[in-house]
Order: structure tokens, then C-alpha cells, then sequence
């Protein structure tokens, strides 16, 4: 709360004074560099967040991934790793354009499955899902040849359905359907949507979102079109990874891959700074030690050692990696980043030991009274801060 006294003693609440050209003062500091006054105020804490504000936007929110991960995953039941996000309801996305996955640049697909030549017009990576079930696709245009084509698990052309002039397609997948393939005129990629269900949903990007809920009201962040500060990075093994055989004095033979790049090494008595969907993580004494399935990233930056009793060579764990990668099961790990990574990341929010990915964004509305910001997640952040004019903690 900002108070400024009077000549009598008596305090009088403000919400902002002004110098001689009519600019808002944000702080006075002495010539020491101390504040003395200031027309704002922070918080940090888990979330949710309550206060007493002005009604007046705030000049920052920050919000601090977290991870969680239910259970002590192993080669034969892996655990997933859960992030501070949750998927957005769009299947399409634009940004995969792998020709080897089934992009086409150049044509659309036919309902028989061919392809037809047209430089207007592309076609949709292979898109998984499931047999017998219903999904819609939006496409914002009245074609009639371009079609949707569905595919089974080896991707062998089942069947398809033309367009014929609807903007917004109904599909029923067929038994044994395990991807589909969208066609769309080129200029309606950003406004493609293809989700689950009988009925289109409002369109939104593919990938992640964090939903940011102030007094109720859901302002969606979506993190493919934001920048994030990052400490933790995710990475997925295909099998294809190089490795060499790492032993150690009680002749325990781990797998150690390289070029994992930016993971911070350590020494044995480091806290876990790597975590797999297959194996538990742990520190390299504890794990050379005894005859556990896990993961250490000790010792070396830019490594990764991997000990699995039923993978004692490189070719081993390359062959289970690629075989796990198949099944849509793949061998992934997260890591704290030696130094921070600054850009667009379209995963969720996450955070091991004392590193923690980090958002930031302005202008958060809020109303004169009493204030609640929360984050819509199943997995919440690990912490929030907020900046600007705040009457009061509650």
C-alpha cells in the first residue's frame, strides 16, 4: 500500500504522484540507492495467489514450472514425467512439416489415397489416433476433391472421405486406425483445428498451454507462442544416439551416451539433476553400487550413463531405445541445463531439484478489492510472483 503523511502525521492512501511533466513516479531512491518510495508492491508464493488490489493491471506475473512424476518408473513399466501445462485440444500442427512422416508441400490427398499436384494446397504429417472414435476437422474453406486419409499402425492407406465443399468435416474413424492424414489450402494453416469429438471446438494452437485463471476468468498462455526462460530440457532417445561402455571399480557396466548437449555434470555427492520416464534417477555412487535399473548424469557434462542389467552392450540399449521409440513408448529424459536457455518451447513448465523453467508475462488485469490468481493445472507451479500496485496481502 502506498501512504504518503501530511503536515499533521495523518497518512493518505495514492495510487501514484506524478513529477513537474505529468510522468508517473514508479520509485524514489536516496543517495545510497535505497528505495523510499515506491508505488508498488511484489509477492511470491505457491500458488494461488490472493491480495487486495487497486483494479490496476500488474506489471509482472512470473510462473515457476514444477514436475511430477507418480511412481519409480523401470524399463518394463515406464512412469510419464508430468509438466506445469496441459495439451490445447488442436491434433493439427502446422510446424510438423517431416516429408519422411507423410508432409506433403505440394498437392492434397484424394479420398483413394493418392496424392494430386497443386502448389495451393498441402498435406498433414501422419497424426495418431484411435480406432472407432469420432473427431472434427475445421479448415475455414469449401473445397470438394481435398480429403482426410486414414492409416493403420504400419501406415497402410485404410480409406478416406473427400470434402465436397464443407468447411467443417465430421470423422468416424475406422476399426484399425491408427493415424490420419488432413489436406488444407496452404493459406488456412494457422486456422486449421482438428479435435476430438462430434462437434468443432474454438480454435486454438497446437501443443501446451498454461491457464492462467484471475478472479475466474481464464486468460490461456500458450507456451508455442511465448518465450520462456529454461532450465530444464527434454530429451527423446530414438536408438540412434552413440554410446560407449562405462565401468566402474565394482565392475557395475553402465551405458554412457554422449553428446546429451548442456547437461550439467558433478561429483558423486551431487543432488538429481536428470529424470526418465524408464529409469529412476539417482546419484553415480548409489547407482554403481548396487544392481538397480537408472540413470545418472554424473561426473561428465554432456553425458549420460544408463544402467540396465538386460542392456550390458551399446548395441543392447540402442536396439531397446528404438524398439520403445516404435511402441510410441519412447526412452526420454529431462535434465538441468548447465546455463539457461531463452526462446519458444512448446512443452510444459518444468522444474528438478532447485532449477525450475520460468514465464513472465505483463498486464495481468485484476479488480479494486480482493484478488485470486491461480493456474488451471493439474500439475501446479512450483511458485508465483507478482509486481505492481497491490493494496494489501491478504
Amino acid at each position: 500500500m502506498i501512504q504518503i503523511r501530511d503536515s499533521r502525521g495523518n497518512y493518505h492512501e495514492t495510487l501514484a504522484i506524478y513529477d513537474n511533466a505529468g510522468r508517473e513516479i514508479k520509485e524514489v531512491r536516496n543517495n545510497q540507492g535505497r528505495i523510499i518510495f515506491k508505488n508498488w508492491n511484489e509477492l511470491q508464493s505457491s500458488p494461488p495467489i490472493t491480495f487486495r488490489g487497486y483494479g490496476k493491471n500488474l506489471t509482472e506475473c512470473r510462473i515457476y514450472g514444477n514436475t511430477v512424476q507418480n511412481g519409480t518408473p523401470s524399463p518394463q513399466a515406464p512412469v510419464d514425467v508430468v509438466g506445469c501445462g496441459v495439451r490445447t485440444g488442436n491434433l493439427f500442427d502446422k510446424s510438423a512439416t517431416n516429408t519422411n512422416n507423410g508432409y506433403i508441400s505440394d498437392g492434397y490427398l484424394k479420398s483413394d489415397g493418392s496424392k494430386n499436384t497443386n502448389g495451393d494446397y498441402r498435406a498433414s504429417e501422419y497424426i495418431a489416433v484411435s480406432p472407432n472414435q469420432s473427431y472434427t476437422l475445421w479448415y475455414g474453406s469449401n473445397l470438394n476433391a481435398p480429403s482426410v486419409c486414414f492409416y493403420d499402425v504400419s501406415k497402410n492407406f485404410i480409406s478416406g472421405i473427400a470434402y465436397e465443399g464443407r468447411s467443417t468435416i465430421p470423422l468416424t474413424t475406422p476399426q484399425n486406425t491408427a493415424f490420419l492424414r488432413v489436406s488444407f489450402w496452404a493459406r488456412s494453416v494457422n486456422i486449421v483445428m482438428l479435435n476430438t469429438g462430434s462437434a468443432p471446438l474454438p480454435y486454438e494452437p497446437y501443443g501446451y498451454k498454461l491457464p492462467l485463471t484471475v478472479n475466474g476468468t481464464e486468460y490461456p498462455i500458450y507456451l508455442g507462442q511465448v518465450e520462456t526462460r529454461r532450465r530444464i530440457k527434454k530429451y527423446v532417445f530414438t536408438g540412434e544416439e552413440n554410446g560407449t561402455i562405462y565401468s566402474t571399480s565394482t565392475s557395475r557396466k553402465g551405458i554412457e551416451i554422449t553428446g546429451i548437449t548442456g547437461i550439467i555434470g558433478g561429483d558423486a555427492d551431487i543432488a538429481i539433476l536428470a529424470i526418465c520416464t524408464h529409469y529412476q534417477p539417482d546419484t553415480r555412487n548409489a547407482l554403481y553400487r548396487n544392481t538397480d535399473n537408472g540413470i545418472s548424469n554424473a561426473y561428465q557434462n554432456d553425458k549420460i550413463i544408463f544402467y540396465d542389467a538386460s542392456c550390458q552392450t551399446v548395441e543392447a540399449f540402442q536396439q531397446f531405445c528404438t524398439q520403445q521409440y516404435a511402441n510410441g513408448t519412447p526412452v526420454t529424459v529431462w535434465y538441468v541445463l548447465a546455463e539457461p536457455e531463452t526462446g519458444i518451447v512448446n512443452e510444459p513448465l518444468q522444474k528438478i531439484g532447485d532449477y525450475s523453467d520460468e514465464l513472465s508475462i505483463a498486464d495481468i488485469p485484476t479488480i479494486n478489492g480482493i484478488n485470486t490468481i491461480s493456474a488451471d493445472t493439474i500439475v501446479q507451479p512450483s511458485e508465483m510472483y507478482i509486481k505492481g500496485k497491490i493494496k494489501s496481502i491478504t
